[in-house]
């Protein structure tokens, strides 16, 4: 039987916007997909988040880069095996049916424009990775940003 593990780190940016006295502050928690079998045709899900505190009545977007492997494209986005140049399918949601890829608004993908409450606000990131994806043993990952726009 062949297995993979693989997990997405998550790397934050924060770009401020022109008004004074708005802050924002971001952290997230990765995406860990743990193992994946190449023959089961049964997809592999699993769910980090982001973090995202504003200052009350801040205006903020969330969006998501696609990633390191991916060259530029959010559909798919790719994991990369630590060993080899082998890559592997996946993608990040914002709704818990992946129905919404998560990116930065472009190329068909969603974004969280969001209201900042004063307090810290969790916003799930829903990951997934095709079944049946023939590929090698090993370690797989990819880093993308995390962008907050305020």
């Amino acid at each position: 039987m062949r297995w993979i593990r693989g997990w997405t780190i998550i790397i934050f940016l924060i770009t401020g916007g022109e008004a004074w006295g708005q802050v924002c502050t971001v952290s997230t928690v990765p995406v860990q997909f743990g193992q994946y079998v190449s023959i089961d045709p049964a997809p592999v899900v699993a769910v980090g988040n982001v973090r995202v505190a504003c200052t009350s009545g801040t205006a903020f977007t969330v969006k998501l880069g696609p990633g390191e492997n991916s060259a530029g494209t959010f559909h798919p986005r790719k994991l990369r095996s630590t060993a080899s140049a082998e890559t592997m399918d996946y993608n990040l949601y914002r709704d818990s049916a992946h129905g919404e890829v998560w990116g930065d608004g472009t190329g068909g993908t969603f974004v969280r424009a969001e209201v900042g409450m004063g307090a810290e606000q969790l916003f799930p990131v829903y990951g997934r990775i095709p079944g049946a994806q023939k590929i090698g043993v090993g370690y797989y990952r990819d880093s993308l940003t995390v962008a907050v726009d305020w």
